[in-house]
C-alpha cells in the first residue's frame, strides 16, 4: 500500500515481550502513599494491593513524613497528594529530585 512499516515482525515483538517478561516476573513495584486524608490512603492502598506485582512500601500523612519514608524505603514510585499540610506535594517531589 506504499506505506512504510516501521514495526519489528511480529516474531521479534513477541520474543522482545517474553524477555521483558522473564526479566520482571517475580519483582514487585514498591510503592508510598502521601496523603493527608486517611481516607483517600486506604482507598489508594487497597486498590494498589490487588495487584499482584504492586507492594505499598510506606504511607505518609505529610510532606515531611513523606520525604523521611523516602529515604528509609526507597521506592520505585510515590503518589503524592499536592496539597498536603507543611510542605506541599509539589516542594516534596523537588526535595526528592535533589
Amino acid at each position: 500500500d506504499g506505506r512504510a512499516r516501521h514495526r519489528l515482525p511480529l516474531a521479534a515483538e513477541l520474543s522482545y515481550l517474553a524477555s521483558v517478561e522473564s526479566i520482571t516476573k517475580g519483582l514487585r513495584m514498591r510503592v508510598l502513599l502521601a496523603d493527608d486524608h486517611t481516607l483517600v490512603r486506604a482507598g489508594i492502598r487497597r486498590l494498589l494491593e490487588a495487584q499482584s506485582d504492586i507492594e505499598v512500601v510506606a504511607e505518609a500523612q505529610d510532606g515531611q513524613e513523606c520525604l523521611d519514608l523516602t529515604a528509609i524505603h526507597r521506592p520505585d514510585l510515590a503518589l503524592v497528594d499536592l496539597a498536603m499540610p507543611g510542605k506541599n506535594g509539589l516542594d516534596v517531589l523537588l526535595d526528592m529530585r535533589r
